[in-house]
């Protein structure tokens, strides 16, 4: 699963090669401009059914990868994800599906915490008039303005 691209036109990440094809997606990258939009992040879910008489267990793996950050802004961190239900058809009642928790609270699993956003201005040390250190979201500034 790729991340998605940060504002303003960040490339999103590829989905890994040489895993189970067709399974992952690669994220979106941002769009540019002062009306940017972040990218979003590519995923997966594909539910895997156990017959197993007249109950059929269904074992659901899923995930995505973090979404871009819009400008001043870090994105979101990627997660695994891990669902069990039993699933049984009764006659003249119908189908009835019962989730079944997974203890221990392992899951969802994060991926670790996105990188810091990139600042609007960097000052390099330098001194600038009439404009604080700070973050903005104006129509001519979106993002952080500091050393």
């Amino acid at each position: 699963m790729g991340g998605g691209g940060g504002c303003e036109a960040g490339a999103a990440g590829a989905a890994p090669t040489g895993v189970i094809l067709g399974l992952f997606e690669d994220g979106t990258a941002a769009t540019s401009g002062v009306g940017a939009t972040p990218g979003a992040g590519g995923g997966f879910s594909s539910p895997v059914s156990i017959p197993i008489g007249p109950v059929s267990l269904v074992l659901t793996p899923s995930g995505g990868g973090g979404n871009g950050g819009n400008f001043g802004q870090r994105g979101e961190r990627g997660f695994l994800n891990l669902t069990l239900a039993a699933t049984i058809t009764i006659p003249i009642i119908g189908t009835i599906t019962i989730p079944i928790p997974i203890p221990g609270g392992l899951l969802p699993l994060y991926g670790p915490t996105a990188g810091d956003p990139g600042n609007a201005i960097k000052r390099n040390s330098s001194r600038l008039i009439g404009l604080a250190d700070g973050s903005y979201s104006t129509l001519f500034i979106k993002g952080n303005v500091g050393p």
